[in-house]
């Protein structure tokens, strides 16, 4: 396999003589199997030998994530570095990905504590009902069941029984996870909120005390206490334009950052485009809604139809995926929510445009104030960004401020 990745004998012998010669070799066929370029399974060779030096990696035994987050932290610190390694921050990350990836292949990572039956058995039933009863989104339900199993966690720590808790114990959970994660107030309300969803939901079933879901307490968080923050129209064209290049990368992030301001989709619907979702025939675009179901069909406009068709025909590689927008290196793959984040703030930051978050949510904000200031009704906009509750449109009435200005004035006459 080595004599396969590297030309020089030297180095296909340092990697043939190591330790865990047989557990590296199967992870790269893996590697290799799923697309990954030559280059690419000479990094991951590297850092297999970086790993198993920091770590002093034995042939039996598991490793904690903790571990390895230590591990990576000491190794990018050290005066002698890899010599591909020219960013510590990126060096860090590619030693925790390489060996976690890795180690879980081969069995050798330890996984965090699993749910015991009692309470495996509550989630499973708990996200069943929101999948088929309620009909929440999977984003949604993804998210709620992962807050909730962190405190189904701290009781099995703490063993105690579901049906056994109390509100005190509850409290003491969750003072305890936000005073570790620093969350802030809106964070931990949507934590209760999951918490309170769960429990009313055991209460149902007998598996809790009744009482208990109506005695959950959160923050005060009042509505509307945010206004959404977006850039202005003049500052997304910027962030559109200095996506104009030849790169392969400039012309993919063209084509999101499009799709984005200009039909101010959520983050997930836009990752979710499919190649057959594009009717060319008739210039039209099916988008899945986000968080409901039932799907949006929207005009395909020239400028979305060339900022999309040159992706697709100079950049997007070939690939078993559907989904329209894919990573740029081996093995292609679907582009993920954290990797379009990245690319949206990182933008925004180097042309120092101000939000209050800077991501693919406030270009949806960019949006829905531009087409307030067009003369849109409320109830437009929200069929536009398929709101379904009008409270969450009716906040960018508070948002186009020169026209409240217009209205205060005209009000005011000749009084002031």
């Amino acid at each position: 396999m080595f004599n396969q990745i590297f030309c020089s004998p030297f180095t296909q012998r340092r990697h043939e003589g190591g330790p865990l010669f047989q557990q590296k070799v199967r992870f790269l066929k893996h590697c290799a199997e799923a697309g990954s370029s030559r280059e690419t399974l000479q990094e991951i060779a590297a850092y297999q030998l970086a790993v198993i030096g920091q770590l002093k990696l034995q042939p039996v035994g598991r490793v904690e994530p903790g571990e390895i987050q230590s591990a990576a932290q000491q190794w990018t610190m050290r005066e002698f570095s890899h010599p591909r390694l020219t960013d510590r921050s990126r060096g860090r990350s590619r030693f925790v990905s390489v060996a976690t990836r890795w180690l879980d292949f081969i069995g050798r990572l330890a996984k965090r504590d699993e749910l015991t039956k009692p309470y495996a058995e509550a989630i499973r039933e708990w996200v069943e009902h929101m999948r088929s009863e309620k009909g929440l989104a999977p984003l949604t339900i993804a998210t709620e069941s992962w807050q909730v199993k962190h405190f189904l966690r701290h009781l099995q720590a703490q063993g105690l029984p579901l049906r056994q808790i109390s509100i005190r114990d509850i409290d003491d959970a969750l003072v305890q996870r936000a005073g570790q994660r620093g969350y802030a107030r809106g964070t931990i309300r949507l934590h209760v909120s999951a918490l309170r969803a769960f429990l009313r939901f055991a209460e149902s079933r007998q598996l809790c005390s009744r009482g208990l879901a109506a005695a959950v307490a959160g923050p005060t968080v009042y509505r509307q206490e945010f206004l959404p923050s977006g850039p202005s129209w003049e500052e997304v064209r910027r962030l559109i334009t200095s996506a104009k290049g030849n790169d392969p990368k400039e012309i993919r992030d063209c084509a999101i950052l499009t799709i984005l301001s200009v039909y101010g989709l959520r983050a997930g619907e836009l990752l979710r485009l499919r190649l057959q979702d594009f009717d060319w025939n008739n210039g039209t675009l099916l988008v899945q809604h986000g968080k409901r179901k039932g799907d949006r069909i929207w005009p395909l406009p020239d400028s979305m139809r060339r900022a999309v068709t040159r992706y697709m025909e100079e950049v997007r590689p070939e690939s078993r995926h559907s989904q329209l927008f894919l990573t740029l290196r081996r093995p292609f793959r679907p582009m993920s929510l954290s990797c379009l984040s990245r690319m949206v703030r990182c933008r925004m930051r180097r042309l120092n445009i101000q939000a209050r978050r800077c991501g693919p949510h406030c270009l949806r904000h960019a949006c829905a104030t531009r087409l307030l200031a067009h003369g849109m009704s409320l109830k437009e906009i929200g069929d536009y960004l398929g709101h379904r509750d009008p409270e969450a449109t009716r906040i960018y009435a508070k948002v186009d401020l020169p026209s409240l200005r217009q209205v205060a004035d005209f009000g005011l006459g000749g009084l002031a």
